[in-house]
């Protein structure tokens, strides 16, 4: 059994090298190990080992930010480009971002720790909903920079309301869509897999959202980092 930061990398860099060396996806051991994660001791395990490790959480705060869709990013353990283990938190008094439909650079599996969400899964339909089409990439020195494409139509294909326990896996380039409620605690746990999709995403926007040209990547500080693991260890073991 897995235990702490290096139990946890540990366990999940053999899975996904046993799947790959298999000849398999990774979609199925990776959405087995979030699932595990999310609904155990585990992560409490892992939160506490980055709060008693100075220089692991330091680092990984480097990769953490306050994502434009609302959420913040919590980067666990950064083992590109084999994986990523990272938290996503919408804590409620952070104002929310507006979620756009997009896909990926990578395949990912993710789980509900806390609160939840509905997610809506689209892919391009001529007879669709009409959208704007953005291709996004990030620059080092300017964040997500998002260049526009065109109209578009989009397909909804399903919508699901997903609560602590539920998880999923998804491809690199499935569109979706999550909403949050506002002011409430959403936490889940996300393991991406497969950097195999390219450099830029797709994303599309309804008529008359708001997309800026540009966004800045405010890298999160250690103190803050710290501050919200411990208030996230808090929030587990109550």
């Amino acid at each position: 059994m897995y235990c702490g930061l290096d139990g946890v990398a540990g366990s999940l860099h053999d899975a996904l090298k046993q799947a790959s060396a298999a000849g398999g996806h990774h979609s199925t051991v990776a959405l087995e190990k979030a699932t595990t994660l999310a609904g155990s001791s585990h992560l409490p395990q892992l939160l506490r080992s980055l709060i008693n490790d100075a220089d692991a959480a330091e680092n990984c705060a480097r990769s953490s930010y306050l994502h434009p869709l609302g959420f913040h990013k919590l980067m666990l353990i950064n083992a590109a480009p084999v994986f990523e283990l990272r938290l996503h938190v919408w804590w409620p008094d952070t104002p929310q971002g507006v979620d756009h439909v997009h896909d990926h650079r990578f395949a990912f599996a993710s789980a509900v720790v806390r609160g939840g969400y509905n997610m809506q899964i689209f892919q391009t339909d001529p007879a669709g909903l009409p959208m704007h089409e953005y291709r996004e990439m990030i620059s080092p020195d300017r964040g997500w920079l998002l260049r526009p494409v065109g109209p578009a139509r989009l397909g909804q294909l399903t919508s699901v309301s997903l609560k602590p326990g539920a998880s999923y896996a998804l491809a690199a380039k499935a569109l979706h869509r999550v909403d949050v409620t506002p002011g409430e605690l959403c936490i889940t746990l996300l393991l991406r897999t497969d950097d195999s999709a390219g450099l830029t995403t797709r994303v599309f926007a309804e008529p008359g959202q708001d997309v800026p040209s540009s966004i800045p990547i405010k890298e999160m500080s250690g103190e803050s980092y710290q501050e919200q693991l411990v208030a996230l260890l808090s929030e587990l073991t109550r």
